[in-house]
C-alpha cells in the first residue's frame, strides 16, 4: 500500500520572490504549473536583499511559507542569516519534510541546498536540485575573492556534496552537463529554461523618438559602468534617444537628465506595466562571454525583453553563438561604438525572437518526478 502524502513537493529557497520584488519569476511560474494537479508546498526567507514585499498567496496554485530570518547588510550577516534560516527550518518545519513526495532545492546558495539535502538523505526522501548559478565559480569571476579564501574550500566541498547527494539535477544553464563531467559526477541532468509567455507584439510602426530599457541590479556582474558610459556617450550625440534604467539595490543615485531617466528598487509588475504603456525599442544588456558562461547564460533581464518583444542589444568585446543569449541578441563592441554605429543597430530588424515552447519545457518538467 503506498504511502499519501500531505504534500507532493516541497521547494526550499531561501531568495524566494514573486512579481513584487525585483528578481525572477521563474520559481512562481513552474509552482503554478505543477500546482494545477500536485500539492506544492514553498518555504523562503522573510527577509533577503531582493525583496522588498510580502508574498502573498492568493494569485498561486500552492501554499508559500516563509521564515523569519534575520535581516542583514552585508555579507557577514548575510551569512549568519542563511545559518539561521536553516535552523529554524529544522526546529519548526522539519515535518513538512516528512509530509512530502519531494523535495526541490534550488542553487544559489550552497549552503540551504546542502542542508536541505541533508535533511532530505535522514528523512529518506527525493531531493531534486536545481543550478541556477555556478557556486563557487561566480563568486571568484565576478566578486574577485581568492582561491585561497577558507570559503573557496568550503563551497568547493558544498558544491561537490550537493551534486553527488542530489536525486536528480535541473538548470536553466543549458550546457551545465559539461560542469558535472569536470567533477566526474554522474547524475540525472535535465535542461529546463524559464517559460516565456508573450505579453506584448513587437513594435510595428517606427517612431522619431527612440526609446531603450536597461533593468538589472548594479553590481559588476551586470556592467553597469558599461551600459552608463554607453548611455551618456550615445545620449549626448543623438537627440531623438531616450533612455528608462531600472536600478536595484543601487550603490549610488545617479544623475539623471532631460533623456536619460532612473527608477529606483521598482518591482516585476511596475516595469511590466511601465512597458506596456510606453513603447520600448529596445533593451541594453552588457554580458562579455567568459570561462563562468561555458555552462550557459540566462539573465533575468533577458527574459523580461523576450516577454515583451524587445530586441536586446548586447554591450560586449566576446560572445558565443551556440548559447540563445549571444544569439539572439545584437552584439556591440562597446569599445568601438559611435553615433554612426548606434544609428546602424537601430535599424535592425531583430524584433522576432525564436520564443521557447512551454509545452516541451512543461513535459521535461514532469519528467523530473518520475
Amino acid at each position: 500500500m503506498k504511502k499519501k502524502f500531505k504534500n507532493d513537493i516541497l521547494l526550499i529557497h531561501f531568495y524566494y520572490t514573486d512579481e513584487k520584488s525585483f528578481a525572477s519569476t521563474r520559481h512562481k511560474d513552474f509552482m503554478n504549473y505543477l500546482g494545477l494537479k500536485k500539492k506544492i508546498v514553498v518555504i523562503g526567507a522573510d527577509f533577503h536583499h531582493l525583496k522588498k514585499n510580502s508574498i502573498q498567496n492568493k494569485s498561486n496554485n500552492f501554499k508559500v511559507l516563509t521564515i523569519r530570518n534575520l535581516k542583514y547588510h552585508n555579507n557577514f550577516f548575510r551569512l549568519l542569516s542563511i545559518i539561521h534560516f536553516c535552523i529554524m527550518l529544522f526546529i519548526k518545519y522539519r515535518s513538512y519534510f516528512k509530509d512530502s513526495r519531494y523535495l526541490i532545492s534550488t542553487s544559489p546558495d550552497l549552503i540551504v541546498s546542502s542542508f536541505t539535502i541533508l535533511l532530505s538523505n535522514f528523512y529518506k526522501k527525493k531531493c531534486l536540485l536545481e543550478i541556477r548559478d555556478v557556486w563557487p565559480l561566480s563568486l571568484f569571476t565576478q566578486k574577485n575573492i581568492s582561491r585561497i579564501n577558507p570559503f573557496y574550500y568550503i563551497f568547493n566541498y558544498l558544491e561537490k556534496y550537493i551534486y553527488k547527494n542530489s536525486y536528480k539535477i535541473f538548470s536553466n544553464l543549458k550546457f551545465f552537463n559539461l560542469r558535472l563531467k569536470e567533477l566526474n559526477i554522474k547524475k540525472t541532468f535535465f535542461y529546463i529554461p524559464d517559460f516565456i509567455y508573450l505579453k506584448k507584439p513587437p513594435l510595428r510602426n517606427k517612431r522619431k523618438q527612440i526609446n531603450i530599457i536597461f533593468s538589472s541590479i548594479d553590481n559588476k556582474a551586470n556592467n553597469f559602468d558599461v551600459v552608463y558610459s554607453f548611455v551618456k556617450k550615445m545620449s549626448s550625440k543623438i537627440k531623438n534617444i531616450k533612455f528608462y534604467i531600472f536600478l536595484y539595490n543601487s550603490r549610488r543615485r545617479y544623475k539623471k537628465s532631460f533623456n536619460i531617466v532612473f527608477k529606483y528598487d521598482k518591482s516585476q509588475v511596475y516595469i511590466q506595466n511601465f512597458i506596456l504603456k510606453k513603447d520600448i525599442n529596445f533593451g541594453l544588456t552588457a554580458i562579455n562571454y567568459s570561462e563562468l558562461y561555458k555552462y550557459g547564460c540566462s539573465p533575468r533581464k533577458f527574459k523580461l525583453y523576450k516577454e515583451f518583444s524587445i530586441p536586446n542589444i548586447n554591450l560586449c568585446l566576446k560572445k558565443d553563438a551556440k548559447h540563445e543569449f549571444w544569439r539572439d541578441s545584437y552584439n556591440l563592441n562597446y569599445l568601438k561604438f559611435n553615433s554612426h554605429l548606434i544609428k546602424k543597430t537601430i535599424n535592425f530588424k531583430n524584433s522576432t525572437y525564436k520564443l521557447r515552447n512551454n509545452k516541451i519545457i512543461k513535459k521535461t518538467f514532469d519528467k523530473l518526478f518520475k
